[in-house]
């Protein structure tokens, strides 16, 4: 995976991630290559799933 593992950033750091992938999304996927699309859909699969993770209460 590209990046720093989810789990290790900051909050503000987790947020700012997934808006720069938002904003190249659309980029990537008209000229992004086949690897490329893959990295970025798993990058933001990572990155979402951190975030609900962080959202859920406790316990």
């Amino acid at each position: 995976m590209a990046g720093i593992p989810a789990e290790s950033l900051s909050d503000e750091d987790l947020r700012r991630e997934l808006g720069q992938l938002e904003r190249t999304a659309s980029d990537i996927e008209v000229t992004g290559t086949p690897q490329q699309r893959r990295t970025h859909v798993e990058r933001e699969r990572e990155l979402r799933a951190e975030t609900v993770r962080r959202a859920e209460p406790p316990g």
